[in-house]
């Protein structure tokens, strides 16, 4: 994919073409049920964000995502669309707008019902999966799992927000918040937003969270044991440290002579091996000791140089 578009967009694209396909749009002949397909429509109509209920007028600047939507008008509601192209610089924009009428009343009552319940778009164990597809292809953004795991839908009417926000529990755990004038139904974590992508059949985003989940994985461990073993540095260094100047103490003060055998043994040994931890020192110990053993005179020498 190319990198000059944004995570999100690539995801959207690949979506509305694999929508187009199964639909029977690019190929003729539809791998779906007509529920599904009905479904997928509700989720983008219900969730656009310039959808004006006055002229049934709906705006896209995803091209394949219009093709998809009058194909199922024409072909599921028997409604032929007007097509505009709308130019504004170097963007492109269609609006497509029907009769309701044509489309039927059936389908105005559904898209404009005050009470916002959704469930008439569930008729099979798999219509959920196409809506929500539809939703995100109308008003949702997914973060690149490289830097965060989040899904957004933003939207214009707390109402609709709401009533969103209660589908989406049915199917994984999300919340909203206010932005600036418009409210955003979330979904965050890298389970939760895995799950979502293998819901609306983005199995390719699922791959790519699971990879940079176990590369995050990979890199916390990593940093833990770094960080485990500089935390552990730090603690020989000042262990050799404080008994190397304690050594320094008892020589100074003409105690270090008077030591028993084995008190002047391990402080020559430390003395020889300034750096080594007190694992390698037990190795490196003739006639073999304990590492609590050797610890224990390495205190033994510290407490004395106090006296």
């Amino acid at each position: 994919m190319s990198s000059s578009i944004s995570y999100s967009m690539q995801v959207k694209e690949s979506l509305s073409k694999k929508t187009a396909l199964e639909i029977g749009l690019d190929n003729s002949r539809s791998s779906i049920d007509k529920c599904c397909a009905l479904s997928f429509y509700y989720g983008v109509m219900l969730l656009c964000k310039s959808l004006d209920k006055k002229s049934m007028t709906v705006s896209f600047d995803n091209e394949k995502l219009l093709e998809i939507c009058t194909y199922v008008m024409i072909h599921h509601f028997l409604a032929l669309p007007t097509v505009k192209e709308i130019k504004k610089g170097d963007k492109i924009k269609f609006e497509v707008s029907f009769k309701r009428d044509l489309v039927g009343m059936d389908l105005s009552d559904k898209l404009f019902d005050e009470n916002l319940d959704f469930s008439f778009t569930l008729l099979c164990d798999k219509c959920a999966g196409y809506f929500l597809r539809g939703a995100f292809l109308a008003s949702g953004n997914i973060a690149d799992p490289q830097r965060d795991y989040r899904i957004e839908f933003v939207l214009g009417d707390i109402n609709l927000a709401r009533a969103f926000l209660k589908f989406l529990k049915g199917y994984t755990e999300a919340r909203l918040l206010k932005r600036g004038s418009s409210y955003v139904v979330y979904v965050k974590g890298s389970e939760r937003v895995e799950s979502f992508c293998t819901l609306v059949g983005a199995e390719r985003v699922s791959l790519d969270i699971i990879e940079k989940s176990i590369e995050k994985d990979k890199m916390n461990a990593l940093n833990r044991a770094c960080n485990c073993e500089n935390a552990n540095t730090k603690k020989t260094v000042s262990a050799s440290v404080d008994v190397r100047f304690a050594i320094k103490k008892l020589r100074e003060s003409g105690k270090f002579n008077s030591l028993p055998d084995e008190l002047k043994k391990t402080a020559e040994l430390r003395e020889k091996y300034p750096d080594e931890s007190l694992s390698s020192l037990v190795l490196l110990y003739e006639g073999g000791i304990s590492r609590s053993g050797l610890n224990h005179r390495m205190k033994k020498l510290v407490e004395l140089s106090k006296e």
